[in-house]
């Protein structure tokens, strides 16, 4: 069964811990780091991290999550360049709220 992982600092990540996520990857010194651990495990199906972080990514790195779609990489924070909807519809393919 795939999980769901944060990546984030101490206080993100405690949110998330908090409601039963069990994969957590601290950012610390190392963003590049925990990122390509998060991505590596096999277990991982979702990665849920702060624009802040996901914007200090390298461009190859940013690119490789840009691609993937196993795992599904969400960027949550203030500023996004697309929502939700929108990650999930380029990820599945199909509009899942499309009224009939």
């Amino acid at each position: 069964m795939m999980e769901i992982a944060v990546v984030g600092d101490d206080e993100f990540n405690m949110g998330f811990m908090l409601a039963g996520i069990r994969k957590v990857f601290d950012v610390g010194e190392d963003i590049e780091g925990a990122f390509d651990s998060a991505m590596c495990d096999n277990d991982v199906g979702i990665i849920i991290t702060l624009d802040e972080y996901y914007n200090k990514l390298s461009q190859r790195t940013k690119l490789k999550c840009e691609k993937s779609n196993d795992p599904v990489i969400v960027v949550v924070g203030k500023k996004s360049d697309e929502s939700l909807k929108e990650q999930i519809i380029r990820t599945v393919g199909v509009d899942l709220w499309k009224e009939q």
